[in-house]
């Protein structure tokens, strides 16, 4: 039990941190666009 709570947990802080990377990648992208 307690290691299916760990399990989940760093899972969703791994997708959390995946989201995280991907809007900062997505915002550095439209920066780029837009000054070039």
């Amino acid at each position: 039990m307690y290691y299916h709570v760990w399990f989940v947990t760093k899972h969703r802080r791994a997708t959390l941190e995946g989201k995280a990377e991907k809007l900062v990648k997505d915002i550095f992208a439209e920066c780029i666009k837009r000054h070039g």
